[in-house]
Parts: structure tokens; sequence; C-alpha cells
């Protein structure tokens, strides 16, 4: 049997509808999403990420201003 993992984002109607269209299946198993190796990034590590991807694929060496307070 091949077991195969989803991420469903439940934030969205779309998401929500799918949801409750397989909840009731036998052959579907929730997990919570830590199971799944989920990990938390801080609002800077985010942005940091986002600068380096706007800046490879601009070629620019942009900064963004980052609030640290939020």
């Amino acid at each position: 049997m091949s077991t195969v993992l989803e991420e469903i984002g439940v934030s969205h109607l779309a998401g929500v509808k799918l949801m409750q269209d397989i909840q009731n299946k036998q052959c579907v198993n929730f997990v919570p999403p830590t199971v799944m190796g989920a990990t938390s990034y801080s609002h800077k590590e985010i942005w940091e990420h986002f600068e380096k991807k706007f800046n490879d694929h601009y070629g620019t060496n942009y900064k963004f201003p980052i609030n640290e307070n939020i």
C-alpha cells in the first residue's frame, strides 16, 4: 500500500470543502501538521527569504525595510 501525505489549507473555502469530502473515507488518516514536519519561521527569516528570492529573480541588491516589532 502506498502512502501519500498532503497538506490541505483550510483557510479557504476550497480547502474546507475538500476536507469535508474526504473526512468520512475509510482510507484517510488525519495527522497534525507537526507530524508532517511543519517548521515555524520568524518574521525576519521569512522576509530575508523573500528578499533573496526577489533579488535573485530581478538581479538586484534591494534591501527591504523590515519592521522588527511585528
